[in-house]
C-alpha cells in the first residue's frame, strides 16, 4: 500500500434518535424524509442529505451514499446541527449585527459556490476540444508518457493490528474463497476509502512506490486476477489482488487520452473560475481610512491584552 491512507470511523452512526422514515414537500416537490425529530420540528430530507455531499467528488460520493451507516451518520449531522440551529432562533442569537453578518457571509459562500459550479457546467470545454488538446500534449511531451515497468493492483485494507481486524480480514478472504467479487468486497468494506470508491483498485505503480510488505506479497502473485491470503503492514491488514502488469515504455495514446482529456478540461476551467474570481476582485475600492481604523483598534484592543 502507497505510504498514506484515508481512515473512516463509522461509529458515529451508532444510534438516531429520529421517528420512522416518512414524505414531506420540500422547494415544492416531495423529497423523503430519512430523520424526524422527536421533540424538535425538524425534518431531514434526501435532499438534504445530496446536498451535504454535493461537496465530495462523485466516485467519493457515490460509494459513501452507498452505504447505509455513512447516510445515518451524516443524517444523523444535519438533524443535530439543524435541531441546534432552532434552538438558536428560540434564543434570538441571530439577531445581533455580527450574528447576521456571519449568516449573510454563509449564504454568500454558498452562492458563489453554485456561481462557480455553474461556470463548469455551462462553459466546460467541447468533448471535441478536449480530445484535441489531448492528441496536442502526446504529440509535443513524449518524454512525459515514458513510464517504467509497472503493476496494477486492487486491494482490501482493514485498519490497525488488532485480533478484530486479522479476523474481519481473514472472513472477507473466506469470502473469496467461496467466489465472492474482490471489486465488490472491495467497495463495501475496504477502510481505504479512496480506492474502496474504485472498487480497490489502486491503478498502476513502479516497483518502490508501496511498502516492502505490500511489494513482496504483490510480487508473489503471478497471474492476473489472483489474489493474496491476508498480510500485515504497517497499515493494517491486506489482500492485494494482481489485475495487470506493463512493461516499460511509451504509453499508448488511447491509455492516456481520458486522464488527458481531464486534465485539459481542469485546466481549463481553473482559468473561467479565476478569471471570474479575479474580475470581481478588481471590482471594488477599498476605503482606506476604515481599514486603517480597523487596524488601529484591534491593535489597541491586542496591546490591551498584553497588560493584563
Amino acid at each position: 500500500m502507497k505510504k498514506s491512507h484515508t481512515n473512516l470511523n463509522k461509529s458515529s452512526a451508532a444510534a438516531l434518535c429520529v421517528a420512522l422514515v416518512g414524505v414531506c414537500l420540500v422547494g415544492g416537490a416531495q423529497a423523503q424524509v430519512v430523520v424526524r425529530g422527536k421533540d424538535v420540528p425538524v425534518e431531514i430530507t434526501v435532499t438534504d442529505i445530496e446536498a451535504d455531499a454535493a461537496v465530495l467528488a462523485p466516485e467519493v460520493r457515490h460509494h459513501a451514499l452507498s452505504d447505509s451507516l455513512k447516510i445515518q451518520a451524516a443524517a444523523q449531522g444535519l438533524y443535530v446541527r439543524a435541531a441546534l440551529a432552532e434552538e438558536a432562533k428560540k434564543q434570538n442569537l441571530a439577531q445581533s449585527p455580527i450574528a447576521q453578518a456571519r449568516l449573510k457571509q454563509a449564504e454568500q459562500k454558498v452562492l458563489m459556490d453554485l456561481l462557480l459550479e455553474n461556470v463548469e457546467k455551462t462553459k466546460a470545454p467541447t468533448e471535441a476540444d478536449l480530445l484535441k488538446y489531448a492528441q496536442t500534449e502526446y504529440k509535443l511531451n513524449p518524454e512525459r508518457f515514458k513510464v517504467p515497468a509497472e503493476k496494477e493492483a486492487s486491494h482490501i485494507l482493514i485498519l490497525g493490528d488488532t485480533p478484530e481486524a486479522q479476523k474481519r480480514i481473514n472472513e472477507l478472504y473466506q469470502e473469496l474463497e467461496k467466489g465472492a467479487d474482490f471489486g465488490e468486497l472491495a467497495f463495501a468494506n475496504s477502510q481505504d476509502q479512496r480506492s474502496a470508491a474504485r472498487y480497490g483498485s489502486l491503478g498502476y505503480f513502479a516497483k518502490g512506490k508501496m511498502v516492502p510488505e505490500f511489494e513482496e506479497a504483490l510480487d508473489a502473485l503471478k497471474d492476473k486476477g489472483a489474489y493474496s491470503k491476508p498480510f500485515k503492514t504497517p497499515f493494517g491488514w491486506h489482500i492485494v489482488r494482481l489485475d495487470d502488469v506493463r512493461e516499460a515504455g511509451k504509453l499508448p495514446f488511447d491509455e492516456v487520452k481520458t486522464d488527458l482529456m481531464e486534465a485539459g478540461k481542469v485546466a481549463a476551467i481553473k482559468d473561467l473560475r479565476d478569471n471570474l474570481i479575479q474580475k470581481a476582485a478588481q471590482a471594488n475600492t477599498p476605503d482606506e481610512a476604515a481599514i486603517e481604523a480597523l487596524a488601529a483598534e484591534n491593535k489597541k484592543l491586542a496591546d490591551q491584552g498584553r497588560q493584563k
